[in-house]
Parts: structure tokens; C-alpha cells; sequence
């Protein structure tokens, strides 16, 4: 079964752009586009410049792998730009309690499950997250602290591997 999501996308892409592959193209190279600006805003806020790079660019190569269908505008790419939108509001709620994101997290979920109904699990577990945020009052997130912790224990290790005697 074809969420209904899809059909109202292509409809309006069509009306827009006339029926054509070079419709579809453009509309999957701007929804890529933009879940992939929006992914690495997600990974920046939560883990720091370096990941959100190596996140984008992870992104942007399995974007146009022809191996993985990246390039077959499913309707997975356009839930996938509904969950990173709800993502993003969810993050931004942390740090302004505003109306518009948490409404932003609610439409990203919606349209997620809008056009892939597997898309409901995840989308379930951000909007979770983004009302226990309105309702517990923001502050810096479990999910940032681990990554923190995670990140100096790795920079201890590399500097303790540094300077350890050469095993002969």
C-alpha cells in the first residue's frame, strides 16, 4: 500500500513542472538538498561541526549512489525530509519553547508518516521527545551529554595510546 503523501507530491509537482522526468529529478535533487542542510544542522547542534560535516557528506554519497536507488525519487527520500524537518524542531525547542517549532516538529512528523507509514515508530519517538521538552522546560539533553562523554573518553584513549613506550 502507497502512503497518500506521495500522490498529493506528485500532483502538485506535476502542476508545477509540467508531467516529466526532469520533474521528478528536480524534485528529489531539492528535497535532498534540503533534508541533507537539514541533517547537518541536526548533527551540528547535537555533536559539533565535525560530525555534522562527515553527516552531510555521508549523506550527500548515498544521495546519488545508483546502487542503493538513490537516484529513483521514492517515497522514502520525501519521509526522510519530514523526520529531519521534525528532527530540527525538536532540537530548536531545547532552546526556545516557540509556538512555530513545535507546531514545525508536528507537520515535519505528520508529512514523514504521510508518505511512508513506517515512518509512524520514529516519528512517534521525536514527537515524544519535543513534548518532553515543552513539558520539561528545555536544557541541555541526555543525547548531547553522551555525546560529549563519548567524544573526551576518545580523546583520552588516543592520548594515552600517544604516549605509551613502542611494543618491541
Amino acid at each position: 500500500m502507497v502512503a497518500p503523501g506521495i500522490f498529493g507530491a506528485y500532483a502538485t509537482l506535476f502542476a508545477v513542472l509540467g508531467e516529466s522526468v526532469f520533474a521528478v529529478h528536480a524534485a528529489l535533487a531539492i528535497c535532498t538538498l534540503l533534508t541533507g542542510a537539514m541533517l547537518w544542522r541536526v548533527v551540528g547542534r547535537l555533536a559539533g561541526a565535525g560530525a555534522a560535516a562527515w553527516a552531510a557528506l555521508l549523506f550527500a554519497l548515498a544521495s546519488v549512489d545508483p546502487r542503493l536507488l538513490a537516484t529513483a525519487a521514492n517515497t522514502e527520500h520525501f519521509g526522510n525530509l519530514g523526520l529531519t524537518l521534525g528532527a530540527l524542531a525538536c532540537i530548536e525547542l531545547r532552546s526556545s519553547r516557540s509556538l512555530k517549532y513545535s507546531v514545525m516538529c508536528g507537520l515535519g512528523m505528520a508529512s514523514a508518516c504521510a508518505f511512508k507509514q513506517v515512518a509512524a515508530l520514529p516519528a512517534a519517538w521525536i514527537g515524544a521527545m519535543g513534548l518532553w521538552t515543552v513539558l520539561r522546560g528545555g536544557g541541555e539533553s541526555r543525547v548531547r551529554r553522551g555525546i560529549h562523554a563519548l567524544h573526551r573518553q576518545a580523546q583520552h584513549q588516543a592520548h594515552s595510546l600517544a604516549h605509551e613506550p613502542p611494543i618491541s
